[in-house]
């Protein structure tokens, strides 16, 4: 009685394995064109990086030039500048609030 009950039990166990295994497969399958859109993120996010990093090296290099754009774009456009400074502090703002806001949900 016993017996047949644990082989009842590992015959289920056997075939939740196998639907297990299965679900995996097909998930695998599934994700496959996806993994190449995050690769081709994956390239652009690191071209991103090294090009910030050839940019700051630059600067760094040349603080003159900083200074330069930094006047040009203050003389031709102050309007758009303290736009961005104001969209840029409010964004801070909120940002500050949402993460005080989510800790308490582990965020």
């Amino acid at each position: 009685m016993i017996a047949k009950k644990l082989n009842k039990i590992h015959f289920k166990r056997g075939l939740l394995w196998e639907r297990i295994a299965n679900q995996r497969r097909e998930i695998r399958r599934e994700i496959a064109p996806l993994s190449n859109i995050l690769q081709s993120a994956e390239n652009i996010k690191d071209k991103a990086i090294t090009y910030t990093n050839k940019g700051m090296d630059f600067f760094i290099k040349h603080p003159e030039a900083m200074i330069a754009l930094i006047f040009v774009v203050l003389v031709k456009k102050p309007g758009f500048i303290f736009r961005w400074m104001r969209r840029g502090y409010y964004t801070w703002k909120i940002w500050g609030i949402a993460r005080r806001n989510f800790k308490i949900f582990g965020f």
